[in-house]
């Protein structure tokens, strides 16, 4: 009994250790593309980021910010509210189209796959 107490409390330290701590859902805060039309009219591009981490995502930003200018910042960890990951799905909805109307349909797509194919892919040929 001891025993399956301490997985239980090891189970819940870890989930919320995980979990976001925005926890209410806030009136006040503005919407995911509001957030994201002030970004683009101060001349920023952002993609956000939540969830388990990829393990291309360091590659992916840096093609993302060397490429086409884009930050990409992880906002949330690997859970996290309704009310929250739809304000973060909102503000790249914005953002992303705004940086296809720039760089073209798939551009965000194709540097994910880049990025997807490892090092050798992102380096200049010589």
């Amino acid at each position: 009994m001891r025993r399956n107490t301490l997985a239980v409390l090891a189970c819940l330290i870890l989930v919320g250790g995980c979990t976001s701590h925005d926890s209410a859902a806030r009136d006040d805060r503005p919407s995911g593309e509001e957030l994201a039309r002030r970004e683009l009219a101060a001349g920023r591009l952002e993609l956000r980021a939540y969830g388990l981490v990829d393990p291309q995502e360091e590659s992916f930003a840096q093609l993302l910010q060397d490429r086409l200018g884009v930050r990409f910042t992880r906002v949330a960890g690997c859970a996290v509210g309704g009310d929250e990951a739809k304000q973060i799905e909102a503000y790249n909805r914005v953002m992303r189209t705004e940086i296809e109307r720039r760089f073209g349909a798939g551009s965000i797509e194709r540097l994910r796959e880049e990025a997807a194919r490892g090092p050798a892919a992102t380096r200049p040929a010589t």
